[in-house]
């Protein structure tokens, strides 16, 4: 009656080390489940259209990624508006990274932050005194697959 219950106890353990690894595959795939664009300010296709980003259903992550002519302040400001004008994000105190010689201010969002639609991003450069510069603004439209 031992073994019977000893290999039940092992069952049991086996299943729960299963879900266990099952659970932290998913994590794996959400983490890795990020798309990525670079905007450049004032940037429109030839037929005057805002440039065209293609968010997948599986993404988890937005990243769209802001092409600066140059790294002239501090901190940067970014406002996310819809195409009625309407504030829907903002973040304070970004930095400016250079890539592959681009200069980049990275913003991260949710796609449900971005349904279909049209959008534009603006954004202003901080000085040390901690006024407000306009930098670009950058437009794009959201579709999905």
């Amino acid at each position: 009656m031992q073994a019977a219950e000893q290999l039940q106890r092992e069952r049991e353990e086996r299943s729960k080390a299963e879900a266990r690894v099952a659970a932290l595959e998913e994590a794996l795939r959400r983490t890795r489940s990020s798309v990525s664009f670079v905007l450049a300010a004032g940037a429109l296709r030839a037929a005057g259209s805002a440039q065209r980003i293609v968010v997948p259903s599986d993404a988890m992550l937005v990243r769209l990624r802001l092409e600066l002519p140059g790294n002239d302040y501090p901190s940067y400001r970014a406002i996310l508006l819809n195409d009625a004008g309407e504030e829907l994000w903002s973040g304070s105190k970004l930095k400016a990274e250079t890539e592959s010689g681009r200069v980049l201010v990275d913003l991260a969002l949710t796609p449900d932050r971005l349904p279909r639609g049209d959008y534009q991003v603006k954004l202003s450069g901080l000085t040390a005194a901690g006024d407000a510069e306009a930098v670009g603004s950058y437009s794009f439209r959201v579709s999905r697959p």
